[in-house]
């Protein structure tokens, strides 16, 4: 049971612990634009995608206040996310922020860490 590009997404999205289960997400631009490149073929194209609908080169190099958490960059991370998925190469905005690669990185480390919480397999 291998988990899906969609499964990711609602997981980076949710966060831990509702992840993949929780169905808050589904009229949010994000979801929208998440859909739009499914299915995909290949785990990093999955986060190519999730990149396409946060507005990767759009948000590069910019931090934007999402209800009163400050996310940054391609991938919208926030400190916590950041703390979560390793302290990646320097601080938390200068990855986030300026880095597309640090950023997805990031991402993939997150999820990788939290994935179980959706399958219930290591």
């Amino acid at each position: 049971d291998q988990i899906t590009c969609e499964e990711d997404a609602k997981l980076y999205m949710t966060g831990p612990p509702n992840g993949c289960k929780s169905t808050s997400y589904s009229a949010t631009n994000y979801w929208i634009s998440v859909q739009k490149c499914l299915p995909v073929s290949k785990p990093y194209d999955c986060i190519d995608c999730m990149c396409e609908a946060s507005g990767c080169q759009k948000y590069l190099g910019k931090c934007t206040n999402d209800q009163g958490t400050w996310r940054c960059g391609p991938m919208w991370i926030s400190e916590a996310v950041w703390n979560e998925c390793g302290k990646l190469k320097g601080d938390w905005k200068s990855c986030a922020r300026d880095s597309v690669t640090c950023s997805k990185n990031c991402v993939k480390n997150y999820l990788n860490k939290y994935r179980t919480r959706c399958t219930g397999k290591p």
